[in-house]
């Protein structure tokens, strides 16, 4: 799976919070201590998610923990899966 099309539970819940604050991509964006432009890179699964930036978003709403859980169970079954394959 190429990295466009991987999903991510954990940017898609971000983006459900962005929307219930009421803030546009650079408000958010801001809020959660990052450019604009990082913001849209994950956004568009351009980057992956970082440890760091991970722990900066459950530090703050540790409700995401399950979200971040969700996606690196995911990765890891799709490696596992590219290896056996």
């Amino acid at each position: 799976m190429s990295e466009q099309e991987r999903s991510s539970l954990f940017i898609d819940r971000l983006e459900v919070k962005r929307r219930a604050l009421g803030m546009d991509h650079r408000r958010f964006a801001l809020h959660i201590g990052r450019s604009e432009g990082y913001w849209s890179l994950l956004r568009r699964r351009k980057k992956r998610v970082s440890l760091d930036f991970a722990q900066s978003v459950i530090g703050r709403w540790p409700e995401f923990s399950g979200y971040w859980a969700a996606d690196l169970a995911a990765d890891s079954q799709d490696r596992a899966g590219a290896e056996r394959g």
